[in-house]
């Protein structure tokens, strides 16, 4: 218990909660997965956290001649969730693209205003998992999908605060080739 001060100078009485998390690997070093559940009471001890596993690319691998036309594939074999985010990230710049899907194979998308990714510019590739939600429609609305416990250097750290779990496959890189 933890007694507060309140405005009008009197105490009251809160009860104080806080987050659990296990995780699996290294957040820098990808895969990685982290399990939590949120508004736990302080000194809980029949706390069960399973940890997810990240997806398991597929193609391209690592060092392969890439294409713009290629496809980028993932297995969700023993994983939960249905929508994912597909990450691609120029290695020089950190600049990258984020596409949410629930498929589990991607191409590069073709954009309105002619960007693309440069031949010989050598990115990074991965995928993420952000909970179980259903479908991409539930990712896009007013709470957003990036879970609390995401990590992210060049993007923001999500504003979902429920039990949940976030996980990320391994980075693969590789040289843009041309089509």
């Amino acid at each position: 218990m933890t007694r507060a001060l309140s405005t009008d100078r009197s105490w009251r009485r809160v009860e104080a909660t806080s987050s659990v998390g296990a995780a699996d690997g290294s957040a820098g070093f990808p895969p990685y997965a982290v399990a939590h559940r949120e508004n736990v009471a302080v000194g809980q001890s029949d706390i069960a956290l399973g940890v997810p596993r990240p997806v398991t690319l597929l193609g391209p691998q690592a060092g392969a001649s890439v294409t713009p036309s290629a496809t980028y594939s993932w297995s969700t074999l023993s994983q939960t969730a249905r929508t994912f985010l597909w990450h691609l990230e120029f290695d020089a710049t950190y600049e990258g693209i984020f596409v949410l899907t629930s498929r589990t194979e991607i191409e590069l998308p073709t954009f309105a205003d002619g960007f693309s990714v440069p031949p010989g510019v050598n990115v990074t590739w991965s995928v993420e998992t952000h909970g179980d939600a259903p479908d991409v429609d539930a990712l896009t609305g007013e709470a957003g999908y990036l879970d609390a416990f995401s990590i992210g250097t060049a993007y923001p750290i999500g504003p979902n605060h429920s039990d949940g779990y976030y996980t990320e496959s391994e980075r693969r890189s590789f040289s843009m080739g041309q089509d």
